[in-house]
């Protein structure tokens, strides 16, 4: 029994010490990556973010002008993707587990409405920049890394078509760069829906208005609130905390907690945070 004793304390103070080096990790030292403006590997980057835009408002133009890719690295003209069918743009990558948690949802809604020939809509997402980098998720270094995990997710069980944003966010950036927003465009290449945080529930709301109603839905439904846990149930919120550390590294987790969970400025805004679901 003393044996098995000492090995608790042993385990429990060698814990302590992994995560006093993780959290040493994350606010002491400098980051691991330097910060190229876009592409960040701290969330102490964010914060100098210069990117940030609201984006276009519903019933304005989406852009057209910016250079995305598919996943073979051919650049694809992004009119072209709502040119005959409403166009549903997901952004998400390899480390952002809200997407994962949605992926099953916005699966059943591809094969309700697209089913790989965009047959009522067109349903795909947008690669970004990573959203919790980390020791098992490096920043992306050049369009070939973004390539290279827009395969990956491929490789796990996404059958919508995935599409690469250029590795500065050439078109992110322009429509606010959260990692898991979503935007619906009509054949007429504007705005008829865009979430902050996706809402499966309500992207099919506004799927069943443009494809069996032939209405667009009401301004007022689109989402503005940047507070995840406004959109999503506490459990789902812990699941998704929790699974940082699977996607991005338990390094990724500090960070997240340490230097964006607790942030007064997220709990000001996360306060006056209104949306309809």
């Amino acid at each position: 029994m003393k044996t098995i004793g000492k090995l608790l304390i042993w385990g429990l103070a060698a814990m302590a010490a992994a995560a006093a080096v993780l959290v040493a990790r994350v606010t002491l030292l400098p980051p691991g990556d330097a910060f190229d403006g876009y592409n960040y590997s701290s969330y102490r980057q964010v914060e100098e973010d210069s990117a940030r835009s609201p984006g276009p408002a519903v019933g304005e133009p989406f852009p057209e002008d910016v250079q995305i890719f598919d996943r073979n690295g051919e650049a694809i003209q992004l009119r072209s993707l709502w040119a005959d069918q409403p166009l549903v743009l997901e952004f998400g990558s390899v480390s952002c587990p809200i997407f994962h948690g949605n992926g099953p949802s916005m699966e059943d809604l591809f094969a309700k409405y697209d089913k790989g020939s965009a047959e009522r809509a067109r349903i795909g997402m947008l690669y970004v920049r990573e959203a919790h980098p980390g020791w098992l998720q490096r920043p992306h270094r050049d369009l070939g890394d973004k390539l290279t995990n827009a395969e990956r997710l491929s490789g796990k069980g996404v059958t919508r078509p995935i599409w690469v944003d250029g590795v500065d966010g050439g078109l992110h950036k322009i429509l606010n760069p959260m990692p898991n927003a979503v935007y619906v465009i009509n054949t007429n290449g504007r705005v008829v829906y865009k979430s902050v945080w996706n809402v499966p529930a309500q992207v099919d709301q506004v799927l069943d208005l443009l494809t069996n109603r032939n209405e667009l839905p009401k301004a007022s439904l689109s989402n503005s609130c940047g507070d995840p846990s406004r959109y999503y149930s506490q459990r789902d919120m812990l699941a998704y905390i929790g699974r940082i550390a699977v996607v991005g590294g338990p390094d990724a987790l500090a960070d997240f907690v340490v230097n964006e969970m607790f942030e007064p400025e997220e709990a000001a805004a996360s306060a006056a945070c209104e949306i309809r679901l």
